[in-house]
């Protein structure tokens, strides 16, 4: 008689055990956002103790402008790196500058990751900065401020 509660008592256990992992694969599924080319476009950035890495995609009439800026502190010296191009296709693609191919750009849900082919030969990730894009769109419009006196 024990062995039959013993049994039923890991199958209860087994089944909570699979209806759990069933719904946390549900919600990721259902929280994974899928990339487009409306939400590929911003700055990325990642900053740490001692690099910080800004990456730049806009959107033109036929492909995406690309620009990854690497600022690096860890030899005690600092550094600055830059990579500019083109690239067409999401969410994966070569960046090109003319004819040269200087790296790989590769999206995933609110990050980027670019690996360099040129100069300093590594690969960069860059998060989604909300606030960059709202800052810069800020700093491009003009704002009057008026100063009233106080009698």
């Amino acid at each position: 008689m024990k062995t039959r509660t013993l049994i039923e008592s890991i199958k209860r256990k087994a089944f909570y055990l699979i209806l759990g992992i069933a719904m946390t694969a549900g919600f990721v599924s259902c929280s994974t956002e899928e990339v487009t080319e409306e939400n590929v476009v911003g700055v990325y950035t990642n900053l740490t103790y001692n690099s910080n890495t800004e990456i730049t995609i806009q959107q033109s009439s036929s492909h995406f402008t690309f620009k990854c800026i690497f600022d690096d502190n860890r030899e005690g010296s600092y550094k600055s790196y830059t990579w500019t191009g083109t690239f067409s296709n999401i969410p994966e693609d070569d960046v090109m500058s003319g004819n040269e191919k200087i790296g790989r750009v590769k999206f995933s849900s609110g990050s980027v990751t670019f690996e360099a082919y040129t100069q300093r030969k590594d690969t960069y990730k860059g998060y989604r900065d909300d606030l960059a894009d709202l800052r810069r769109s800020m700093s491009n419009d003009s704002i009057t401020v008026k100063t009233d006196s106080i009698q």
